[in-house]
């Protein structure tokens, strides 16, 4: 057992793996709302042993790109804020093709996790996934190869989930321990085991008392209040926790399940929106990630976020404006602001925001951008250092703030000037927005920055 997989792992509450949801913007989100642990979406080893580490000054994110094309963005991390935090998950059914995967990311992660327990046909079909569950000599390969090969402060773990009989699943947690592993996940389900029925929480109990490593419950927690649950059915202490937790359709019905306050869906969709701006997160994710949680709402979603926001229409948009005007330009009740006429067709309506958004840009000051090296590409650690001072500089050398404006009720609000957020699909446009509203805005002198106003 190791410090560093104790503070891993250890009574945390993490979010859990997910394709294409588990992206830079999402463990952000995550994090701010308090979790202690973020893992990013699985990736096959075949694959990320190909992959280019590329350093992203303008963002301040180390890249991991498809070799041939640098802005094709496979795996993405800020570790200014997930240092510590995450854990990077591979498919394998391979010892040395995945050590050669972990070789690419080791250095800029903090735990290497092997997937044992995805059903998908493909990961089945591989020989990876939940076919290590059969294939346990091979699992333990895997993981005791990634155990020698990694530094010993990055945590090497796995995801499983339930044999048929509470006793097998803990002969291969025993075994998986004795291969190298310093924790495991376990999700609460068999593989045959609908996600409609309820997780067995009643059978992490025997797995924790099986071993001296970190166990993780997953499965059924879809509220703040299910974290104490689940603990309280493993026999866990309330005070100090042992069993972590991790949350996954949880986090998509609302990602603020992390905080004991919570906020609402609408809201926490603007925070998403947010982070997407910051981290240059294609649009297409983006869409793909509000509509999971709208469809994860199922028939509470009008309840939350009213009449005016459906999967069908956020289905049409085409770029983070329209996204953006999709889930910012009505409140709950359907209102737009003044001016903008409340019959709008969805094209319409990403029009207004558009010009909307472009008139508030305008009446931002503007400042030069930072200077460059002697070979003419852009000064790392200048634009780096911009965004650490929370501006960040876009193409057209304007600096704008990155940070949220809340409005008097101390909520982001809905409309213009609480909710701008940049189309920053390439390398050419990154950049993160947002600043005081129209009616709030005072002129600044030529070429002064807008500073963070919290």
């Amino acid at each position: 057992m190791t410090d560093n997989a104790e503070r891993l792992y250890r009574g945390k509450v993490m979010l859990a793996p997910m394709v294409r949801a588990g992206m830079l913007p999402m463990r952000l989100l995550a994090l701010h709302y308090g979790a202690d642990t973020v893992y990013g979406e699985e990736l096959i080893d075949l694959k990320v042993r190909k992959l280019v580490r590329r350093v992203n000054g303008l963002l301040g994110t180390v890249d991991f790109t498809l070799p041939d094309n640098e802005s094709a963005v496979v795996f993405r991390t800020d570790r200014e804020k997930e240092k510590g935090r995450l854990v990077f998950q591979l498919g394998s059914a391979s010892a040395e093709t995945a050590v050669a995967a972990a070789r690419i990311v080791m250095h800029d992660v903090d735990g290497i996790d092997l997937n044992m327990g995805c059903p998908k046909k493909f990961s089945v079909q591989g020989g990876m996934g939940a076919k290590l569950l059969e294939n346990s000599e091979v699992a333990c390969e895997i993981i005791s190869a990634l155990r020698k090969a990694v530094p010993s402060h990055v945590v090497v773990s796995c995801k499983i989930r339930l044999l048929a009989e509470t006793a097998s699943t803990v002969a291969l947690v025993r075994k998986l321990v004795a291969a190298g592993a310093q924790s495991v996940a376990v999700h609460l389900r068999q593989v045959t085991t609908s996600t409609k029925e309820p997780a067995d929480w009643k059978q992490i109990r025997a797995i924790m008392e099986a071993v001296d490593v970190p166990i993780v419950a997953n499965g059924s927690v879809f509220s703040h209040a299910d974290i104490a649950a689940i603990r309280s059915a493993a026999g866990d202490e309330a005070e100090s926790p042992r069993l972590g937790v991790m949350v996954a359709r949880g986090a998509l019905i609302n990602p603020s399940l992390f905080s004991p306050e919570g906020e609402s869906l609408e809201l926490a969709g603007r925070r998403y929106l947010h982070y997407c701006a910051l981290t240059d997160n294609p649009y297409q994710n983006t869409k793909y990630t509000l509509q999971r949680m709208m469809q994860e709402n199922g028939a509470r979603l009008s309840a939350q976020l009213g009449p005016q926001r459906t999967v069908h229409l956020l289905t049409k948009a085409k770029s983070h404006y329209a996204i953006a005007a999709h889930w910012c330009m009505h409140d709950r009740e359907g209102r737009v602001p003044d001016g903008i006429g409340p019959e709008l067709t969805f094209d319409g309506l990403t029009a207004a925001f558009e010009a909307t958004y472009t008139a508030l840009l305008e009446r931002l000051p503007r400042a030069s951008a930072p200077a460059a090296d002697g070979d003419g590409t852009p000064d790392v650690d200048a634009l780096h250092q911009a965004k650490r001072a929370r501006t960040i500089t876009t193409s057209d050398a304007r600096v704008y703030t990155d940070e949220y404006i809340l409005d008097g009720r101390g909520e982001m609000g809905h409309g213009v000037g609480s909710a701008v957020v940049v189309e920053c699909e390439g390398a050419r446009t990154n950049a993160a927005v947002q600043a005081k509203s129209l009616s709030e805005s005072e002129p600044q002198p030529q070429g002064q920055a807008v500073t963070n106003p919290s």
